[in-house]
């Protein structure tokens, strides 16, 4: 009876809602879409839950203290996920107070090192300057160079200044002394008295004078003077020979000493004019080198002063701004049109140069 009445109701509602035949009753309907093979099935029974009992030693008590346990654990990490979250956060803010100290002391290290670079050049551009005037002034007195001709071609030749000209003016001057040391004393070796003369002061001289003084005035007539030949014959007593033979000998060694003082001032104005040729050809090449406006070199070298040229290479005084120290820097030069073998020899060199300082440091 339910099952007609549902389907009674599924028929009138088709037949009524669904636009149905009114021919066909309701019943045929119905029994037309009665599903036989659901009638036939036997019916399902339910399906039976196991249940499986676990035995266990815990009881009420301990399972609330692992309970609580659990969330005071749950709780414990909480707190200490906001601690380090704090913690975190706070060397978050020191981290960022330290890259703004750190890029404040970078920007004051950068002042400091254009500060550096700004007193290094003016010390150099006064050293130069210095080098010069110093230069200047010992060409008048070392010595210059001074193009002169030479058959078809002009060549620099070094002339001596005046102080190479006042110690030979003055080796000169002891030269001639010399010779007439030497003159006086072949002179008064004619001079030199003989064996049987008495040694006595003048002996010769006033037995002499006397003698023809008291002939001249016994006579009434006046003494003749003697010739210049005849004194220069005359012999000297003994006492004016050896008088005169030790003035001679000091004086002779008075000017050997005068010699001797002159050569060591001529080998130091040597040395002094040498060390000033040498600065003149580094000036000269200073002025033409292209790394004479004080360049940085490789963002870390500043290059002062010249130092000394050879060859394809020049040395330079340089500053390293890194390690705040001065150092010498070498830079080789090397031409587009060259030979790949000089510039490979010239690379190995570098190297060899670099690993040589390296392993000095």
């Amino acid at each position: 009876l339910p099952l007609f009445r549902e389907v009674s109701a599924r028929s009138l509602h088709h037949f009524f809602f669904q636009g149905g035949n009114p021919l066909v009753s309701p019943l045929t309907s119905a029994l037309n879409s009665v599903d036989y093979s659901g009638l036939m099935a036997p019916p399902q029974r339910p399906a039976h839950v196991m249940m499986r009992q676990v035995q266990t030693d815990l009881t009420i008590n301990k399972i609330k203290e692992l309970e609580s346990k659990s969330a005071m654990d749950l709780e414990m990490r909480d707190n200490r996920i906001d601690e380090l979250q704090r913690g975190s956060e706070e060397l978050r803010r020191q981290i960022q107070g330290q890259q703004k100290l750190i890029q404040k002391q970078e920007e004051q290290l950068l002042k400091c090192i254009d500060v550096t670079k700004q007193l290094l050049i003016e010390k150099s551009a006064i050293e130069k300057k210095q080098s010069r005037q110093k230069c200047m002034q010992n060409r008048l007195r070392l010595g210059q160079f001074v193009t002169q001709r030479q058959g078809a071609s002009f060549v620099e030749n070094c002339v001596d200044g005046y102080a190479f000209n006042d110690l030979l003016r003055k080796q000169e001057q002891i030269t001639s002394e010399r010779e007439e040391i030497e003159r006086q004393r072949k002179l008064l070796c004619k001079k030199k008295p003989t064996t049987g003369q008495p040694k006595g002061k003048g002996a010769v001289g006033s037995n002499n004078g006397t003698g023809a003084a008291s002939s001249g005035l016994a006579n009434g007539e006046f003494v003749k003077p003697e010739s210049p030949k005849d004194l220069a014959l005359l012999r000297l007593s003994w006492y004016e020979y050896y008088e005169q033979e030790e003035i001679l000998k000091l004086r002779q060694v008075s000017l050997k000493k005068e010699d001797t003082d002159l050569q060591l001032e001529l080998e130091k104005l040597e040395r002094e004019r040498n060390l000033h040729i040498r600065e003149l050809k580094r000036i000269h090449n200073e002025d033409q080198s292209r790394f004479n406006n004080h360049p940085v070199l490789n963002e870390r070298y500043l290059l002062l002063i010249l130092l000394g040229k050879g060859g394809f290479s020049e040395v330079h005084k340089a500053f390293d701004l890194k390690e705040q120290r001065y150092v010498a820097c070498k830079i080789t030069s090397l031409t587009r049109t060259g030979r790949m073998t000089r510039k490979q020899t010239t690379s190995s060199k570098c190297i060899v140069s670099w690993l040589g300082c390296q392993s000095f440091r």
